[in-house]
C-alpha cells in the first residue's frame, strides 16, 4: 500500500498473522527495515539495492538507526554497497536474471559491550519483480576489553519461495 510518498509493504505469516511492515520513504529507500532480529528505523533512509543497476556502481552511506520502541537512542550505521555483476539464478520461486551486490556494514551496537560490529551481505536483486530473490548474511563483533577475540554471529541464507 502507499500513503503519500511512503510505501508500506505489509507482511503476514502463512496462517495470516500480521508481521511488522517494511516502510520505504520512496521506492527502494528503506526507513523501517524488517530483515533484522529487531525492527530497525533508519534516518535518513538507506537503499535496499543499488541506486544504479550498473556493474560498476558502488557507494558508501552513513546514517543513524534506532530500534523500534527505543527511538530515544540513535546509533551510527555505515554501509558500503558494491555491485558484483549480473547472474542467472534459480530459487524455489523460479529462474531470474539478478544483479548481485554486496553490502559491508559497520554499526554501533545498542549493547555497549559489543564493539567492531560488522555485517556482510550478498544479495541477488531481480529487477523484473523489484525485490531480492536470494540473500546471504553473516556478521561478527568483539567484546569490549577482550583483545583479539572475534565472535561470529549467525550466518543466514534466504531464497524467495513465491511471489504475487
Amino acid at each position: 500500500s502507499k500513503i503519500g510518498s511512503t510505501i508500506v509493504i505489509d507482511r503476514m505469516t502463512a496462517d495470516g498473522a500480521r508481521l511488522p511492515s517494511e516502510i520505504q520513504t520512496s521506492w527502494g529507500m528503506v526507513s523501517t527495515d524488517t530483515q533484522w532480529s529487531r525492527l530497525l528505523n533508519f534516518s535518513p533512509s538507506l537503499p535496499l539495492w543499488p541506486e544504479q543497476l550498473s556493474t560498476t556502481w558502488a557507494k558508501q552511506f552513513n546514517t543513524k538507526y534506532s530500534i523500534a520502541g527505543y527511538s530515544g537512542s540513535q546509533m551510527n550505521w555505515q554501509e558500503y554497497m558494491s555491485v558484483q555483476g549480473w547472474e542467472k539464478i534459480t530459487v524455489p520461486a523460479g529462474e531470474f536474471v539478478a544483479l548481485r551486490f554486496q553490502t559491508l556494514i559497520n554499526y554501533e551496537s545498542d549493547d555497549p559491550n559489543k564493539v567492531d560490529c560488522i555485517r556482510k551481505e550478498t544479495v541477488w536483486f531481480a529487477p523484473q519483480i523489484g525485490r531480492w530473490v536470494a540473500r546471504e548474511a553473516s556478521g561478527s563483533y568483539q567484546i569490549q576489553g577482550q583483545i583479539g577475540a572475534v565472535i561470529l554471529e549467525g550466518s543466514y541464507q534466504w531464497q524467495l519461495s513465491s511471489y504475487k
